[in-house]
């Protein structure tokens, strides 16, 4: 079965004036209010600086050394499978609270599966 689509007659719509008028003009605000808004709320930087410093979002007393990795082992099959010999790697920490100290930390099995 066939079909086609065709145009018939050049009849352009034509849009009163009144209405074009107020829907530009309405656009126009909206537009200058968002403008102001963006002015109003940008955030200013030194005052995100000193907010930030102000925060901690970690507890008291908590620490974020640094350390080299010196191994990694395998991934457990689940987190309750976790031992010795599986799910742990091995570090020396190279900054901060314990330098030279080598742990060996548990690490969940997404964590040790994940490429990179």
């Amino acid at each position: 079965m066939g079909g086609s689509h065709a145009h018939r007659g050049g009849a352009d719509v034509v849009v009163p004036r009144g209405p074009r008028t107020v829907l530009l003009t309405f656009l126009a605000l909206v537009a200058g209010l968002t403008v102001v808004g963006v002015a109003l709320l940008w955030p200013d930087g030194d005052r995100v600086d000193a907010l930030s410093q102000d925060i901690s979002f970690a507890g008291e007393d908590v620490t974020f050394p640094r350390a080299d990795v010196l191994g990694v082992q395998e991934p457990c099959a689940t987190l309750e499978e976790a031992g010795d010999d599986c799910g742990r790697i091995s570090v020396r920490v190279s900054e901060g609270v314990g330098i030279d100290s080598e742990l060996d930390i548990g690490v969940p099995p997404d964590v040790l599966r994940a490429p990179g």
